[in-house]
């Protein structure tokens, strides 16, 4: 669950989704060490940038993280 600000430095509590920018990425799931097959080996992960972060930052996926 999102429940603060992504930049690290800033932190700030996230109460309504009228300001900032959510992000959404597709990334392995630690939970699932060994797949069976067909199962899902990968999970959605939010990330939230305040109003005041995401006027200067985005965030982006590099690689297969």
């Amino acid at each position: 669950m999102v429940n603060q600000c992504a930049n690290s430095k800033c932190g700030k509590p996230l109460h309504y989704l009228r300001e900032g920018r959510i992000f959404v990425f597709d990334l392995p799931d630690p939970n699932v060490p060994v797949p069976a097959p067909g199962g899902r080996t990968r999970r959605l992960q939010h990330f939230w940038l305040c109003g005041q972060c995401s006027e200067t930052m985005v965030m982006e996926q590099t690689g297969d993280m």
